[in-house]
């Protein structure tokens, strides 16, 4: 090899071949591991299907949940867990790395979170007020 070939150069631009690289599989793992222990433990919450910390396109890893029956609606509770798993991410790098280490992963579940409840805030009060206005006109 020739002495003007940088080795560490070539090397922190090997995956899996620097501290930096270690760094992110931590705070992936942490992540997606937070995801999973939220889903196991939140009533509603839809069944694990698969839990990774391989990297998958823009994706450093994911739990992927599957409905345990074939869903033609959703309750309150179930939404609710959704976004429970949407933001146990957030929280993992919040209490194990400090605020200032929340990545771009966790913003993107916080947009997830954000997009799910104004779906709730504009349907479920509609349905509400709904179904307030049939139990009154029942009377």
């Amino acid at each position: 090899m020739s002495n003007d070939v940088d080795v560490k150069a070539i090397a922190r631009g090997t995956p899996g071949s620097n501290g930096a690289d270690e760094y992110l599989k931590s705070l992936t793992a942490y992540h997606e591991t937070c995801h999973a222990i939220v889903a196991l433990n939140t009533g509603g919450a839809h069944l694990i299907h698969k839990a990774t910390i391989m990297p998958r396109g823009s994706a450093l890893g994911m739990v992927t949940q599957l409905p345990s029956n074939d869903e033609t609606s959703v309750s309150k509770k179930q939404l609710l867990a959704r976004l429970d798993v949407c933001m146990g991410g957030r929280v993992a790098e919040e209490l194990i790395f400090g605020q200032d280490h929340i990545t771009t992963g966790a913003s993107s579940d916080l947009s997830q979170a954000t997009e799910l409840a104004q779906y709730m805030i504009i349907t479920c009060h509609n349905l509400h007020m709904t179904l307030n206005i049939a139990s009154h006109l029942s009377m």
